[in-house]
């Protein structure tokens, strides 16, 4: 399906930092080299705790295993899984080099051409989620996913 972009940065020959590479992480990577972005990912896992096989990494840039603020250097952006802490200190780092920083919800929005809720966090989801479909539900349809992503509304970005 093409889709044509109609937010966010320009990401092509950007190098993107992301932040986490787990689940959601290696499909921003994905997502970033599809756009001509350059990916450098970086997780506190191990490949090995992490399933990933050598030479899998779109773009090839892994610092898996640790999280060094080095990882940093020339980058353009920076993108940051929800399970990140604020108070990681990549996270911090990024911040205080003012590198632009996006949630992976936040990439995967720049890419829907919809009107579009994102829910994340620890607690709470299912509840704001119900929440937000009734109150939307009277102005039109609200989407259900194919598959369970351990909901029954929406589309995971």
């Amino acid at each position: 399906m093409n889709r044509t972009r109609s937010r966010g940065p320009a990401l092509n020959g950007a190098t993107a930092v992301v932040l986490g590479y787990g689940r959601s992480g290696k499909a921003a990577a994905a997502l970033l080299a599809r756009e001509g972005a350059r990916p450098r990912v970086t997780d506190t896992k191990d490949a090995t705790a992490l399933a990933v096989a050598p030479g899998s990494v779109p773009g090839g840039d892994a610092w898996l295993g640790r999280m060094d603020e080095a990882v940093l250097a020339g980058a353009d952006l920076v993108i940051a899984s929800p399970g990140v802490p604020p108070t990681n200190p990549v996270l911090a780092a990024a911040l205080r080099a003012g590198l632009p920083v996006h949630s992976e919800l936040e990439l995967g929005w720049w890419h829907v051409d919809a009107p579009t809720v994102a829910i994340t966090g620890t607690n709470g989801k299912s509840s704001t989620r119900e929440m937000i479909a009734r109150v939307l539900a009277p102005l039109g349809p609200v989407v259900q996913s194919e598959k369970s992503f351990n909901n029954d509304l929406g589309v995971p970005l």
